[in-house]
């Protein structure tokens, strides 16, 4: 990993059914879907609701399968365009997901593209991540795609709500 962070000049989420931060009764229902007994969850999504109304963030309503294309495109007119999914995939279907990945393969065949992925391999085979026999975590692995040539790297072990992470570079 390099000490380097890079600078994010444009951004954008992709939800079917986003949640607005500033709708009191929607955050309600966000805060009671955290397990009653994992205080240190609630607090976290405490603070990234507070940080949510505090930014200028920019989420569009719809389908990440149906609109890839679209925001890729959109990306690129800033920098790099990097492709974020955490525990998302597993909630589209098999075809859905084979779909998502043919069209970032089709796109990284004529633009540089990376796709960062916090998943779980088990949960979503169609995924182009490596895991072990039988592995019930979450996996951080980067797609890149530079000149049409995709490469996979397998780059951490996670808790899937974030409690822990073990580096595997």
């Amino acid at each position: 990993l390099t000490d380097h962070v890079p600078i994010v000049n444009w951004s954008v989420g992709i939800d079917v059914q986003p949640i607005d931060v500033h709708d009191e009764v929607a955050v309600r229902w966000l805060q009671a879907c955290v397990w009653p007994d994992q205080v240190d969850r609630f607090t976290r999504l405490h603070s990234a609701i507070n940080l949510a109304r505090q930014s200028n963030l920019r989420i569009d309503t719809g389908d990440a399968v149906e609109n890839i294309v679209r925001l890729v495109a959109e990306a690129s007119a800033y920098g790099h365009p990097t492709v974020t999914t955490s525990w998302v995939m597993n909630y589209l279907s098999p075809a859905q997901r084979n779909s998502f990945v043919n069209e970032l393969v089709r796109i990284g065949t004529t633009t540089d593209v990376s796709w960062v992925i916090a998943e779980s391999p088990l949960e979503t085979p169609e995924l182009p991540v490596s895991s072990n026999e039988g592995e019930d975590i979450t996996v951080i692995s980067l797609v890149t795609w530079r000149n049409g040539q995709q490469v996979s790297t397998r780059l951490a072990r996670t808790h899937p709500h974030g409690n822990w992470i073990h580096w595997e570079l």
